[in-house]
């Protein structure tokens, strides 16, 4: 039976104690409740740490898994929202539509309030003073891997001349996508492919599907398609690296693979995005052309000044950092490619 993570109030003296995923303690008694919506994911298992390390010393952080279950994250934020000692919550939804009801139940409480990179719908966060949302702009992160793309065929002329397999006079490509209904899929999805056609490229999606941003269904869907495909796939573009991970995993098995020369000199080019720690080293090895880098980095530093901000009843006037959308901050993505390292 699942129990919610809860650490005795005793706990609270012990600093530190992040590395068990559970709680750290800074230098007063506020407490901050953060939901993530799977510890399995490798992104926003290294976005849960940044935020551990950046608060740490100035809050007491409590850490809830959701294990991938709305029902069973509701039961922890709810707990979380009547309790006192919890003073602000930071909650990565598995569902953004849950996050009107939420939204809802903070106002009668009047606590603070802020989504990560799993946007609520806009008429969520209107009307309140108490909710935020902090993440990507997937629209930067599709347009920077068309633009990394672009950037190792040189121009869909040389494409044409050195790089079309099938020589059929289009980039074939498969488009792996994350989670039905997410925002940064639709958007990374849609905005990659126009990318790629405002640089001058004619485009056929030969496949696609949903892989749960899960390298393992990823590699996978790879297996099951590739045989049909493999003689006309000229560039792979997936919805975060680890996805894109999957698809190198499999290629990594066939008996052509020779691992002397980059695995896109073998096959052809794979594009992800998060830039995540294993993402990053793909690059380096050359197994992945490029990735978009999630700046979780500069999402953090906003995190941690609207909880200074709201917690101490700041004006908001004067926040530093300025909102692109209704009570929302966005980040653009950063190219990282074998040109950038």
């Amino acid at each position: 039976m699942r129990k919610i993570k809860k650490i005795s109030t005793f706990l609270n003296f012990l600093c530190n104690f992040s590395s068990l995923g559970v709680i750290s303690c800074g230098s007063n008694n506020w407490h901050i409740s953060l939901f993530i919506y799977s510890f399995e994911d490798t992104f926003m298992s290294s976005y849960s740490n940044q935020i551990q390390t950046i608060l740490k010393d100035k809050y007491s952080i409590q850490v809830f898994d959701g294990e991938a279950s709305q029902s069973y994250q509701n039961d922890q934020i709810v707990s979380e929202i009547n309790n006192e000692s919890s003073r602000f919550l930071l909650i990565n939804l598995v569902d953004r539509l849950a996050a009107k009801t939420i939204v809802e139940k903070v106002e009668t409480v009047n606590k603070p309030i802020i989504f990560l990179n799993r946007e609520p719908l806009e008429e969520d966060l209107a009307n309140t003073d108490n909710a935020f949302y902090v993440g990507a702009k997937p629209e930067s992160d599709g347009l920077l891997q068309a633009e990394i793309t672009n950037e190792y065929f040189e121009g869909f002329s040389n494409f044409k001349e050195k790089y079309d397999r099938n020589q059929n006079g289009v980039l074939d490509l498969i488009l792996i996508k994350g989670e039905q209904g997410h925002q940064d899929t639709e958007n990374r999805s849609q905005y990659s492919v126009s990318g790629l056609a405002d640089l001058g490229y004619e485009i056929n999606v030969l496949d696609t599907r949903f892989c749960d941003w899960n390298r393992t269904i990823s590699r996978d869907y790879l297996a099951e398609i590739y045989e049909y495909y493999k003689d006309d796939i000229d560039l792979i573009i997936s919805n975060n690296d680890d996805m894109a991970l999957g698809a190198i995993d499999f290629l990594k098995e066939q008996e052509n693979y020779n691992p002397e020369i980059p695995l896109y000199e073998n096959f052809f080019p794979i594009i992800g995005v998060d830039e995540t720690s294993v993402g990053y080293e793909a690059v380096v090895n050359k197994e992945m052309y490029g990735t978009v880098r999630n700046d979780y980095e500069t999402q953090v530093q906003i995190i941690d000044k609207l909880i200074e901000f709201k917690l101490n009843s700041y004006p908001m006037e004067t926040f530093p950092y300025e909102m692109d959308a209704i009570n929302s901050y966005h980040t653009d993505g950063i190219k990282v490619s074998q040109k950038t390292l």
